[in-house]
């Protein structure tokens, strides 16, 4: 961890250098995004919205994977301020000019709806952001706990997707996390396609997320796991294969790419050539 604080904010591997910071209009998350917003005005910015470990108020912890996202051509919007990494918030002097910058805190479900609910408005006035974002493509994900975050929101109709980071939902007989009360039941008002990215059985939560997905009937459902832990390769350049397979679900998902769609499954399942994943699917066949 001590490496990886040092470790700077990058621009992303992707056809658009992204950048990360924050704005005013919603001080109280970050954003992940392409540099070059005017090349988006005819073709709007799917968004992902994103959850942290932990449940954590800290925007950067996994900027490495979301940075990668970005670049590919997303708007993120991360839960909290931009704290760590080298300089932390000394780093986006505009959050240190703000009246009233928002307090240290731990983050909750409604600050994902919050950000849910900020897309739909902006999209709707057409104005600032709104010339940049598509609210009808909206994802939701997170990590650990956060995932519990995404999966909490997973049922509102404007979510197209969802992808869970090293995460599942507990169960009845387990006391679960404080704050965070979302219930196995939620699995079964999902909507959407979703995918659970789990670091095989030395991940903490792969007992959760492997029960999670054996639930899941009525929605496509993806369980990807490989051997990395709870930690995933969130660290890792380019936030590692776990940004790989995530930026192939979104475009799969929100920007309908066959190609993108073809790496899960098909003749050419492309992530399945890789001996190092398990790859599951459940629930209706997709079409493309």
């Amino acid at each position: 961890m001590q490496a990886f604080e040092a470790t700077p904010y990058d621009e992303g591997s992707g056809p658009f250098r992204a950048i990360a910071g924050i704005d005013p209009a919603l001080p109280t998350h970050s954003f992940y995004r392409p540099a070059n917003l005017p090349l988006f005005e005819k073709q709007r910015l799917p968004v992902l919205i994103f959850g942290n470990g932990g449940c954590a108020d800290d925007a950067a912890n996994a900027r490495p994977l979301l940075t990668e996202i970005a670049s590919h051509g997303y708007l993120v919007i991360t839960l909290g301020q931009l704290k760590s990494g080298p300089g932390g918030l000394a780093a986006y002097p505009d959050l240190l000019k703000l009246d009233n910058p928002p307090p240290g805190r731990g983050t909750s479900a409604a600050d994902m709806k919050a950000a849910i609910d900020w897309v739909e408005k902006v999209a709707a006035s057409k104005e600032g952001w709104g010339r940049y974002v598509d609210a009808g493509r909206i994802a939701v994900s997170g990590w650990s706990c956060g995932g519990l975050q995404a999966l909490a929101n997973s049922p509102d109709p404007r979510v197209k997707a969802t992808i869970i980071f090293n995460s599942g939902l507990f169960g009845a007989d387990s006391p679960g996390m404080p704050g965070m009360d979302v219930s196995k039941s939620t699995l079964d008002q999902l909507h959407a396609p979703v995918l659970y990215l789990l670091g095989g059985p030395t991940d903490v939560a792969y007992g959760n997320g492997t029960d999670d997905f054996g639930r899941i009937s009525k929605v496509p459902a993806y369980l990807l796991s490989r051997e990395v832990g709870h930690s995933g390769t969130f660290w890792q350049p380019h936030g590692g294969v776990w940004a790989q397979a995530a930026r192939l679900w979104l475009d799969w998902r929100l920007k309908g790419d066959a190609r993108a769609a073809a790496a899960f499954d098909g003749k050419e399942c492309g992530l399945c050539a890789d001996p190092s994943w398990t790859i599951q699917r459940r629930g209706p066949v997709d079409a493309h």
